[in-house]
């Protein structure tokens, strides 16, 4: 069979955070896909979340997105 055709990276848009040691594991529970980018990767006070986006993602699920994050951060 022919190889599989080469895709582009997934553009995955980073979401700068400071003095937040952790992202809120409840943006996880909540059905939203983010890994923490934290120190030693990055420097200290400089952690990221980043969001792994896809086309199958809607306007919709982007605002929903943003709404929990400033929700689940708001609580911190």
């Amino acid at each position: 069979p022919p190889p599989l055709p080469s895709l582009p990276s997934p553009p995955s848009p980073p979401c700068l955070l400071s003095n937040v040691p952790r992202p809120p594991r409840a943006l996880f529970e909540r059905g939203i896909n983010v890994q923490p980018i934290i120190h030693p990767v990055v420097p200290e006070r400089a952690a990221r979340l980043r969001f792994f986006i896809t086309t199958h993602h809607t306007e919709s699920h982007l605002e929903d997105a943003v709404g929990a994050i400033v929700e689940e951060l708001a609580k911190l």
